[in-house]
């Protein structure tokens, strides 16, 4: 897998709760945040935000159903800074999914292009909505 995927389970005697997970913004310009088909909403950000200065795509892929909003925290002040997050509604007992992508230029360059990473991102989603189905056929010995 070429992701991280988070599992968020909650007790809290009924009381509603969200799940706010965040991207690092200290070095981006635009932040991304679009339906990638019918089931998941992604949040990224592509720039030259990797530490040598070359282009890094980082990502939020989140069940759609599930995204109250998205937004930025302040550059400086108390609590979480330089930060974009997306608000995600989560259920006490029940789990909450994300996934955090990160693709490097370094690794392969299809990811400086902004169009490769959001092709990405739609096949991932897709991918998630339909994962695949594998078929086991049993083959028999024959003597025939």
């Amino acid at each position: 897998m070429r992701y991280y995927g988070s599992q968020v389970k909650y007790v809290a005697g009924g009381r509603q709760l969200d799940l706010v997970p965040g991207l690092v913004n200290m070095k981006r310009d635009t932040l991304h945040a679009e339906p990638l088909n019918s089931d998941f909403t992604a949040l990224y950000s592509h720039d030259h935000q990797a530490e040598d200065g070359s282009m890094l795509a980082m990502a939020l892929l989140c069940p759609r159903e599930l995204v109250r909003d998205w937004g930025t925290t302040p550059d400086e002040g108390p609590g979480i800074t330089q930060t974009d997050f997306i608000r995600l509604r989560a259920q006490p007992e029940h789990w909450t999914s994300f996934r955090f992508y990160a693709r490097w230029e370094g690794e392969d360059p299809r990811w400086t292009s902004p169009e490769e990473v959001r092709a990405h991102l739609t096949r991932e989603a897709d991918l998630w909505t339909r994962p695949p189905v594998v078929h086991i056929r049993r083959v028999l010995d024959s003597e025939e």
